[in-house]
């Protein structure tokens, strides 16, 4: 981590040079403070006098001089943040990273606030040690808090910087993600209690209509670097659900977590070209899945997906993707199916920095089942803000989705036609974040009408998590 705290520790050098006459000083110093209940020498060194000469040590790359000033400083008071930053800077300097990056968390704590900086250069020392000591983790988790603390938009790109470049160098990362999700229909059931099949009503069983409840979710994701641009990695993703009284009034023999769902998923793949946004890159990965629906094995699967993107003109990038995955149905193998898939992507920048998102493709699903082969046609329209507003950043999508299905089923003498709309607006509360994730709201809103109206679903839900800023 290239210079990760030092430019914002050293300072000044306030005049003083020569490595021998620091040297001399930090041990005459040492002795000073030590004996603080002596009665004072005429020409006594201030605290402030010490701090000055520490940092000028540090200029002059004399850390042990620097060293020895910080630690007698700290024997006098064992709460100055100040001096434990230089301590730490110096003990970095030495290549002692975890004696360093323990006296950057001491200084980190004893540091008031407004503090001038301290907070920021406690936090990038603690990062450098832990990164030296190969503590990747712990290192990213400082340079959180170093943006957090930095008394500038400068020191802040400084941090995110070291950031970006821990996580490039690091040989694994593990990702979390979790939030809450109130719905109108978790359990995508029709939006009517009453249908009408070649002009017959039918009424439909209370849990075949749409349920509302309460969801939560949780992933987590850890990938292994491998040489050569190669990784592997596991994906875990939950979701759960709690019926509303309401929900429990219409299908009084149904629980939330008879549509709870559980994936685990380990994977390959690999990096080709550059990794700036500069240059095209060829990015693959192989998908082997499993997932259980309401407690019960649903399916097994493997996917396969390959994709190349890059620029194609001056702030716009593009992404072409291909897929093929698959389905091995264990509840109902007959609905097994083979599923490939064409796609795109657009993505330019506004010269205010919204980032629009234009992207669309095809897939094909074959499968012996009449309810599962058709041919889909996608789309969707994103938008981004590129600053806050008021500290929020805002966000807005829509998705359109026709479905061809292939044959008739038994419920229909034509094969069914579905069309499905989303809409989507978020707000992330960047204002309010901290350690660089922020509260994110988002309100969706979907609608799919289906020439089998037992199809046709409205659905209205809010998620609410967190969102990593940077």
């Amino acid at each position: 981590m290239q210079g990760c705290g030092l430019r914002a520790v050293a300072g000044r050098s306030s005049g003083l040079h020569g490595a021998g006459w620091l040297r001399r000083c930090a041990l005459a110093l040492a002795c000073l403070l030590l004996t603080s209940g002596v009665a004072a020498q005429p020409r006594a060194m201030s605290a402030d006098e010490a701090r000055a000469a520490a940092r000028a040590a540090l200029v002059a790359g004399d850390a042990q001089a620097a060293g020895q000033i910080a630690a007698a400083l700290l024997e006098r008071d064992a709460a100055d943040a100040e001096a434990g930053v230089m301590l730490s800077a110096a003990l970095l300097a030495q290549g002692h990273a975890g004696r360093g990056a323990q006296a950057a968390r001491a200084a980190w704590r004893n540091a008031s606030r407004p503090d001038g900086g301290l907070r920021f250069n406690a936090a990038m020392l603690a990062a450098r040690g832990a990164h030296e000591a190969g503590h990747h983790g712990s290192a990213r988790l400082w340079l959180r808090r170093a943006a957090d603390a930095a008394p500038g938009a400068e020191e802040r790109a400084l941090a995110l910087a070291n950031f970006r470049h821990v996580g490039r160098v690091r040989p694994w990362q593990v990702r979390l993600d979790f939030g809450v999700q109130p719905s109108s229909n978790l359990n995508n059931g029709a939006a009517a209690d009453v249908v009408l099949i070649g002009g017959v009503p039918f009424l439909l069983s209370g849990d075949a209509v749409a349920l509302s409840g309460l969801g939560a979710h949780l992933a987590v994701e850890a990938l292994r670097s491998l040489p050569g641009g190669r990784h592997l990695g596991v994906t875990a993703y939950g979701r759960g659900w709690v019926l509303s009284p309401e929900a429990r009034a219409q299908a009084p023999g149904r629980r939330g977590s008879d549509y709870a769902l559980l994936v685990l998923e380990g994977h390959a793949g690999f990096l080709r070209g550059p990794r700036a946004e500069g240059g095209w890159g060829l990015r693959g990965r192989a998908t082997l899945g499993r997932n259980w629906y309401g407690g019960r094995l649903l399916s097994d699967y493997l996917r396969t997906e390959l994709a190349r993107a890059g620029p194609i003109a001056p702030g716009l990038r593009g992404e072409t993707r291909l897929s093929l995955e698959r389905q091995v149905r264990r509840d109902q193998p007959g609905r097994s199916a083979v599923v490939a898939g064409l796609g795109g992507t657009l993505q330019r920048r506004g010269p205010t920095g919204d980032l629009w998102t234009l992207s669309g493709g095809l897939r094909h699903t074959s499968s012996g089942s009449a309810e599962i082969a058709h041919d889909a046609l996608h789309g969707a329209l994103g938008w981004e803000q590129g600053q806050p507003a008021m500290g929020l950043r805002l966000g807005a999508a829509m998705e359109l989705e026709g479905r061809a299905y292939h044959r008739a089923g038994a419920l229909s003498p034509a094969p069914r036609r579905d069309v499905r709309a989303v809409l989507r607006a978020s707000a992330t509360m960047e204002g309010m974040a901290r350690l660089g994730y922020a509260p994110r709201i988002e309100l969706r809103a979907a609608r799919t009408d289906s020439s089998l109206p037992i199809h046709s679903v409205n659905d209205i839900s809010l998620s609410l998590g967190f969102r990593s800023t940077f």
